[in-house]
């Protein structure tokens, strides 16, 4: 994967004109080294060249959960999210703790993330998400689309961990090799994940999956889960489909920005997105039509662009308010 566009700050500013005013835009992301610092600076390379007197600069953040946070308290404008974090956050559920997030809308769709779960090959006792009782899980941040997929589907499967281990991708690479870790897992487009490229080279790793009486227990408690399979051969040794979860990703932005700027915005993304093509070999799902199949209400200036283009928006989509 392409990692052109890559950078933990990036300020980017552009020649002033009148139309709203000097500011600059946070987006959130998620952890150092991840796919969506690339979508993130590739989106901030495009609103510094769309707004007139904008910079737009890169935030790194525990994930999507922080993201939503962050725009609900009035301290962030844009971020990246999940379908299950958002749902949960929307709804009140999960993370959220009995607390509605709706601040946030839905803007435009990025590629989606496959869930992996990897053990050492030479763990016999590991061989799906059901045998993840009592070991050593990463879940990477409170609230990063990991966290909330596998504690949600350990709480539907009455599975009870050793330890939830908090601990960024990387550095929990040497956990797994020195056997301080039981599984490591990430979201991510590409499989293997780039974070399992390198891995693979010196350690023989197994994909966990999920049986489909585990996913059915799973999905009665959280039917806005999807299911996907990750292919035999994806991995070395992996002789068959892997079942896991795949997730929309998407970014959200404050509902209180002008329709007319996020109109320009989606409409500049679209424009615009062979950067995204440039950026990331999995670029070209960002279309217009994946943006439909979000969780949440979409931003009305997105509507505006989409219904302009053609696109029937689905009633679910529209914000009441």
């Amino acid at each position: 994967m392409k990692k052109t566009f890559l950078s933990i700050v990036l300020v980017l500013a552009i020649l002033a004109l009148p139309a709203f005013g000097a500011q600059n835009f946070t987006i959130g992301t998620t952890s150092m080294g991840s796919t969506w610092q690339i979508y993130g600076t590739v989106f901030g390379n495009i609103i510094a060249k769309t707004l007139p007197d904008t910079t737009a600069s890169i935030q790194i953040t525990n994930g999507p959960a922080q993201n939503i946070q962050l725009i609900e308290a009035g301290e962030m404008k844009i971020g990246m999210a999940t379908d299950p974090v958002a749902y949960d956050g929307w709804t009140g559920a999960g993370w959220a703790r009995g607390k509605q997030h709706q601040k946030v809308r839905a803007l435009f769709a990025i590629p989606a993330s496959y869930i992996q779960a990897v053990a050492l090959a030479s763990r016999t006792d590991l061989n799906s998400i059901r045998d993840m009782e009592g070991k050593r899980v990463l879940l990477q941040a409170p609230g990063a689309s990991v966290d909330v997929v596998l504690r949600a589907s350990f709480e539907a499967l009455g599975i009870k961990t050793a330890e939830n281990v908090y601990i960024g991708p990387v550095p929990a690479i040497d956990m797994l090799k020195e056997g301080r870790l039981d599984v490591h897992a990430v979201a991510s487009p590409a499989f293997p994940s780039n974070y399992y490229v390198e891995l693979q080279l010196t350690t023989d790793i197994k994909l966990l999956g999920i049986e489909d009486e585990d996913y059915n227990k799973i999905l009665e408690k959280y039917p806005y889960f999807n299911k996907a399979a990750i292919p035999a051969g994806s991995y070395k040794n992996q002789e068959k489909d892997i079942q896991t979860f795949i997730l929309s990703n998407f970014f959200v932005v404050d509902k209180d920005l002008p329709e007319d700027m996020v109109y320009r915005l989606v409409k500049a993304v679209f424009e615009n997105r062979e950067e995204f093509v440039k950026a990331d070999t999995f670029g070209s799902a960002v279309t217009p039509e994946n943006a439909l199949r979000v969780a949440i209400p979409l931003h009305p200036g997105a509507i505006r662009y989409y219904q302009e283009i053609g696109l029937t928006v689905p009633e679910r989509l529209i914000p009441k308010q």
